[in-house]
């Protein structure tokens, strides 16, 4: 009776450990406007390990990527996977704007998927788009024109 016990067991506990491990997680930068993906911008990802974490023995704190032409990318996550992560996008187009997040629970991307700030002018419901689980969706726009107007004054 024990050993479809112990079984069960180690089976659940091989499912429930392969959640995080060796997953990776797909980044989209999309058009807000169309859903058009933006391809050729350059991400940061910054694995955000808390305080008494288990970290690996070496990996690098910030991987910087650059979106394929469907506007994706990959990453792997290290072993240990960190509790957070946190993403930066340094759009290459000067006229496009996105709304960062700063921390982002690790598992919560794993399980059910991101969608990054939606900027506070765009309703919610005019951007059909949802992340899948392992995704985060990244929605861009491009600069109002007041902003761009006053952008290069801004730089200085």
């Amino acid at each position: 009776m024990r050993k479809p016990c112990i079984a069960a067991c180690c089976l659940s506990f091989l499912w429930l450990g392969s959640v995080c491990f060796g997953q990776t997680i797909t980044i989209r930068v999309i058009d807000i406007r169309n859903g058009h993906p933006l391809g050729k911008q350059r991400i940061s990802v910054c694995w955000a390990y808390q305080k008494g974490e288990p970290t690996p023995a070496k990996y690098d704190k910030v991987t910087t990527l650059e979106t394929d032409i469907e506007g994706m990318v990959q990453i792997s996550l290290p072993e240990p996977p960190p509790g957070y992560l946190e993403l930066g996008l340094q759009m290459t187009l000067e006229h496009w704007h996105c709304v960062p997040d700063l921390l982002m629970s690790t598992q919560e991307v794993i399980q059910h998927g991101k969608v990054g700030r939606i900027p506070p002018e765009i309703k919610e419901s005019d951007f059909p788009v949802k992340a899948q689980p392992g995704e985060i969706v990244y929605p861009a726009r491009p600069y109002t024109f007041m902003q761009r107007l006053l952008n290069p004054i801004m730089k200085r």
